[in-house]
């Protein structure tokens, strides 16, 4: 048999290699940073109260805590009023102090709603928090996800590499033909254009990460193995408790009740402002050679507006505060029921994956060839056996990857995601 030239490899496969090494080398090269909390979630939490997001949340809740405490001071000033007139040869003049009087104690109620504005302000503040940590959470599973994938799709692609060397070597042998030759090329060719698609989404996932962490560095150990073993532990332990528990921490929740409170104490506070209040007036001055004392009581009749309709319109704000505030209760009883069903769903799936897979997967790969160099396999059964290897080894990364996620929405739903802290 006349012997084959070997076949040259893709082209492309070039400028893969370099966008590969480019990613490694950023792997690898260290930052310069400050001086930083040793404990990784301390350094998480460092990171991320430095975002603009949280700087602007944190701006938003101190402006609402001045609108509070501006809602606690009295309601009205006094009025200082003067007069003069000439009557003939005499010059009359008067000076008037008038004070309207918070009869029905609009304050108290002003006060009331300072209270749960502050609470809101808190909360809101809270949220954004936890909806910055839940999403910081997520970009780092996920690029951990990509980076395996992506470390697989490499590997796949070096096994490719050694088999074409080997296909030609037993081509020109005559143990194997051009048929071999051609599939290996063909499962080559997939596998190029799944590692560029793995390194495009390690480099996306990369840049995700840097987005809420700036001063990340990939070659730092964030949420380590013991960290998803505490978490795993959190989820197991909170099957005693009540879903109530868990609701009335919620920063939503929290928020709603507060909006519903605020607005029923508006209610309250416009219904007595539509009141008749009483103004007293003082006044002194002089008529001509006399001196004038004089006092002053005024009260509004409302006759012509009695205020019903501008009363029951805030009323019915106040029910639709209510419908509103049990309407995110229900949804957020949901949630919590759902997130944490599937986080145990997929706890138990990823734990059967590894009883059937992860004994077998290291020496799967070496047995697979020894069988095709013998001829127990031919070259499409090893190219087909590969992929369902590779396939098995990518459900796990995935498994893996959607567990982690629902543990974290699991936390983030439960109110309890800021417990990582202590982790």
């Amino acid at each position: 048999m006349k012997p084959s030239s070997r076949i040259k490899k893709p082209a492309f496969r070039h400028s893969l290699q370099t966008l590969a090494a480019i990613s490694i080398f950023t792997l690898i090269t260290p930052q310069v940073t400050a001086a930083e909390p040793t404990n990784s979630m301390g350094w998480i939490r460092q990171q991320i109260e430095r975002l603009p997001d949280l700087q602007a949340a944190r701006e938003k809740r101190n402006a609402t805590l001045s609108q509070a405490n501006a809602l606690t001071q009295p309601l009205y000033n006094p009025e200082l009023g003067a007069g003069y007139e000439q009557e003939g040869s005499a010059e009359n003049y008067q000076l008037t102090l008038s004070q309207k009087i918070d009869w029905w104690d609009q304050r108290g109620k002003q006060s009331e709603q300072a209270e749960l504005l502050r609470v809101k302000a808190e909360q809101e503040y809270r949220r954004n928090y936890q909806q910055t940590l839940s999403s910081t959470l997520q970009a780092l599973v996920n690029w951990q996800a990509s980076r395996e994938r992506y470390q697989l799709a490499m590997e796949q692609e070096r096994q490719l590499d050694q088999l074409i060397n080997l296909v030609q070597d037993r081509q020109q042998s005559g143990d194997l033909g051009q048929i071999d030759v051609e599939l290996t090329l063909l499962s080559l060719s997939q596998t190029l254009a799944d590692t560029a698609e793995a390194v495009a989404a390690y480099q996306s996932s990369e840049n995700e990460v840097r987005r809420w962490l700036p001063n990340w560095q990939a070659n730092r150990s964030l949420l380590n193995k013991q960290f998803w073993q505490r978490l795993s532990q959190l989820l197991q332990s909170s099957s005693d408790k009540k879903p109530d528990q868990f609701l009335n921490t919620l920063p939503e929740l929290r928020i709603a009740k507060a909006e519903w409170e605020i607005q029923r104490a508006a209610a309250e506070q416009l219904q007595l402002s539509n009141k008749p209040e009483p103004s007293i007036a003082i006044n002194a001055g002089r008529n001509g050679e006399d001196d004038v004392i004089g006092l002053n009581l005024s009260i509004p009749l409302n006759i012509r507006n009695g205020y019903q309709d501008v009363n029951q319109a805030a009323l019915q704000q106040t029910f639709a505060a209510e419908a509103r505030y049990l309407a995110i209760n229900r949804e957020l009883r949901y949630q919590l029921d759902s997130s944490r069903a599937l986080a145990e769903q997929y706890r138990r799936q990823k734990q059967r994956w590894q009883t059937i897979m992860q004994s077998s997967q290291a020496n799967s790969g070496e047995l697979l060839r020894r069988q095709w160099q013998t001829g127990d396999l031919g070259t499409s059964q090893y190219l087909q056996a590969l992929k369902q290897r590779n396939e098995g080894i990518n459900a796990g990364i995935t498994l893996t990857h959607e567990s982690r996620l629902a543990m974290i929405t699991w936390l983030y739903s439960s109110g309890q995601i800021n417990q990582v802290f202590n982790f």
